[in-house]
């Protein structure tokens, strides 16, 4: 049985505030991180993500998932990361 892999919604950038959405949209949805309180905010050239918490996989890139989405050239990342409770 073939296993579907869903679309990833393209970002309207002509929208407010659609890359903040987009970057948080796609770092939330990644079972990579568990993240409770992410904000997300538009910085020259990209976004800066901000929040504490957890990975599940180690080599997990927070810079690179964010990057997915269209856009994104400079990702501040400001995550406090834990591998235990924090």
């Amino acid at each position: 049985m073939a296993v579907q892999i869903p679309r990833r919604k393209q970002t309207d950038l002509s929208q407010p505030h659609a890359v903040e959405f987009g970057v948080r949209r796609r770092l939330l949805a990644d079972p990579a991180f568990s993240v409770s309180s992410l904000v997300v905010r538009r910085i020259r050239n990209g976004v800066c993500c901000e929040d504490v918490g957890h990975v599940h996989i180690d080599n997990a890139d927070v810079t690179a998932a964010a990057r997915q989405v269209v856009g994104m050239k400079d990702v501040q990342n400001h995550l406090l990361i834990c591998k235990d409770d924090c």
